[in-house]
């Protein structure tokens, strides 16, 4: 059941966290500025594209803060067994309105970018999410050498 909730949880903690001295609104630049770059948004695109990605960007986000908390909830050490199947059964069922949401979101995302660029885009939010990882992974090495 550990590595069913890791695995449920794990996209949340690339955002959940950041790097010693970096602010949200940094890491977002961050990545705008890697997905501008990466899916070569032409300039007809990129004012339709950003809206629609920033209301998909903010219900994903939505569904993983519930689903941050039902794993919060889980993880309690006096949580009744009823209460943890109750829990995994909802957090999967929050998982699959995510992925629904990805499957409503492909329409919208088509009528404004090509599906190679959807797919650029796919890679390019695995990338940064990666990235950030690496990033917060060598901030607490170096905290914990110092």
């Amino acid at each position: 059941m550990k590595y069913l909730i890791l695995f449920i949880c794990l996209p949340f903690f690339a955002f959940a966290q950041k790097p010693k001295g970096e602010s949200r609104e940094n890491i977002q630049n961050a990545k705008v500025a890697m997905i501008t770059n990466r899916l070569n948004l032409t300039t007809e695109q990129a004012p339709k594209f950003w809206p629609v990605y920033n209301e998909y960007e903010k219900e994903t986000r939505a569904i993983r803060q519930k689903i941050k908390k039902l794993t919060e909830d889980t993880g309690s050490l006096a949580a009744s067994d009823e209460k943890i199947a109750k829990n995994v059964n909802l957090m999967l069922d929050l998982r699959q309105q995510e992925v629904n949401l990805e499957k409503d979101y492909l329409e919208k995302f088509k009528k404004v970018i090509s599906i190679r660029q959807y797919a650029e885009l796919k890679r390019t939010e695995k990338a940064f999410n990666q990235l950030l990882m690496n990033r917060l992974s060598k901030s607490q090495k170096q905290e914990n050498e110092n």
